[in-house]
């Protein structure tokens, strides 16, 4: 809610009729002070007609110990002036205690509303004595629907002019600021989190890329298949001179490529190459004349015939 205080100096809404003297007061049990206009003539007023539609009224001022017996009348009219009695008397007090609520009026509805404060006759003490005392008063406009524990005490302005200000419940600063320090720590936790995903992905991407890059520049050797080429081998006889018949070709494989390329040759390739190479040619040696063994009858007759 929105508290709005007039001050007992505020003479422009505040209208004091009678004698009134202005003062202050020291409330050192609670290290306080303020100003204070005060009277204890019988039947001197105060007037106050709201300045601002408000639910609630309040009027603070200080008990009395000799005297203190108070009227006030809300929106009275001059041939209806219904007053309510206040009893401000207070036998213990010292002049060290701070003002407190006095009177207090409460409406379903904002209003404009006039006030009638007067100081009354106190027929506990001689001669009727009473003594009054003004620190503010104060306006709820009703802005919020907070309700309002009023302190049994309250500081007193020393402004002459009156006071508006604000006064919102004691947790509600730090209910807003911890909330938008909530609210910022998680736009900027967010903000973080986003950035490590972006950066963890584009890593890996990087990554992968590199892998496939290095995979295709790489190049498979397959396996080289030696070439084939024949060699001829001829046998023959010892002393003999016959010629033997012609010997199988053994084919022998050779390394088609002996300087070692790089690039391996295709292993069919090499096969045919050997095998359609020219081969070495075989030619048949003339062993000479030569005696054929004499005819068996003639071995043996011979023989026969020496004997």
């Amino acid at each position: 809610m929105t508290l709005i205080i007039y001050d007992d100096r505020d003479t422009e809404q505040l209208i004091y009729n009678g004698s009134w003297y202005q003062g202050a007061y020291n409330a050192s049990s609670v290290h306080e002070t303020g100003t204070l206009t005060s009277s204890d003539v019988y039947r001197v007023n105060v007037s106050f007609t709201f300045p601002v539609p408000a639910v609630a009224f309040y009027y603070y001022g200080i008990p009395r110990c000799c005297g203190a017996w108070y009227e006030i009348c809300v929106d009275c009219y001059p041939n209806d002036m219904n007053w309510t009695s206040i009893n401000a008397l207070n036998t213990s007090d010292d002049g060290k205690n701070p003002p407190i609520v006095l009177f207090n009026r409460t409406w379903d509805t904002l209003a404009v509303h006039e006030i009638i404060l007067m100081n009354g006759y106190d027929d506990r003490f001689p001669d009727g004595h009473s003594q009054i005392t003004i620190d503010q008063f104060v306006l709820d406009d009703g802005v919020t629907t907070t309700s309002l524990s009023l302190p049994t005490s309250s500081i007193s302005s020393t402004s002459t002019t009156s006071a508006q200000f604000s006064i919102a419940p004691s947790s509600a600063s730090p209910s807003a600021s911890t909330k938008n320090h909530s609210v910022l720590g998680g736009i900027i936790g967010g903000v973080c989190g986003g950035v490590v995903i972006v950066l963890i992905i584009a890593g890996l991407c990087v990554f992968r890329r590199r892998r496939a890059v290095g995979a295709d520049s790489a190049v498979i050797e397959p396996l080289q298949a030696p070439s084939m080429s024949v060699t001829n081998q001829t046998s023959q006889t010892g002393s003999s001179g016959f010629v033997g018949r012609r010997p199988l070709k053994q084919a022998r494989f050779e390394d088609s490529n002996p300087g070692g390329s790089s690039s391996a040759s295709n292993p069919s390739d090499a096969l045919n190459g050997s095998s359609n190479s020219e081969s070495d040619p075989v030619y048949e040696h003339d062993a000479g004349p030569f005696v054929l063994p004499p005819q068996y009858q003639d071995v043996f007759h011979t023989n026969m015939g020496n004997s």
